[in-house]
């Protein structure tokens, strides 16, 4: 935010001028809060998205192997007996009493996402403006003090023609 006042006080000695509106978009683009704030939105989008997968059916698969020295079928044989097992599954919940929630205890946490993120920027747009018109008034007392102490340089010229020419003695200027 201070950013732009000084580029603003420094405009009126030949850097760049910008507009409200300028100084704004610039701030809404290099606030790493806010960019942080636009990512958090996302994260909560995609939170959606992974709550809505405990709806769909699920698919698994494993295999697994087993060598034993102990033939089962002859227990006094030294051949190993070999096995593998491989097994599918599909389960699908048909009823589980939070299976609904966690969609929409996603979809309220993006919404606090955008709202956070709007505040964020009505709070930095308001810093914004504040910092530029108080720039602004700055800039136009500066003038003004520059036009009082031209006035003023005036006056103390008249002032010593004035003591020059006798009209006017030092004594009576200085009380």
């Amino acid at each position: 935010m201070l950013l732009f006042s000084f580029t603003l006080i420094s405009a009126q000695h030949g850097a760049e001028t910008m507009s409200l509106d300028e100084c704004i978009e610039r701030a809404f683009s290099q606030n790493l809060s806010l960019q942080q704030s636009a990512q958090r939105v996302e994260e909560a989008a995609l939170q959606i998205k992974t709550a809505y997968g405990s709806l769909y059916p699920s698919i698994s698969a494993s295999t697994g192997g087993n060598i034993s020295f102990n033939n089962p079928k002859n227990p006094l044989s030294d051949n190993p007996y070999k096995s593998l097992d491989f097994t599918v599954g599909l389960s699908q919940s048909i009823y589980s009493p939070g299976l609904f929630l966690a969609p929409k205890a996603a979809a309220i946490s993006e919404d606090i996402s955008h709202l956070n993120r709007e505040n964020l920027r009505s709070t930095l747009r308001q810093a914004v403006e504040e910092n530029y018109f108080t720039v602004l008034s700055s800039m136009l007392l500066i003038n003004v003090y520059e036009e009082n102490i031209r006035m003023n340089n005036e006056n103390i010229k008249k002032v010593k023609t004035m003591v020059e020419l006798g009209i006017s003695k030092k004594s009576d200027i200085l009380k």
